[in-house]
């Protein structure tokens, strides 16, 4: 199996982003928004 070095650095970005302060602060932002739906 073969992994690309360019999908681990950018994982390794995702993830540093994810536990970052602002990433935590948006993703309980995002926990507690509620998702609107419409008919129209």
């Amino acid at each position: 199996m073969k992994v690309s070095l360019k999908y681990m650095r950018l994982k390794k970005q995702s993830r540093d982003k994810l536990r970052s302060e602002e990433g935590y602060a948006l993703s309980v932002r995002r926990m507690i928004e509620p998702e609107v739906y419409s008919d129209k």
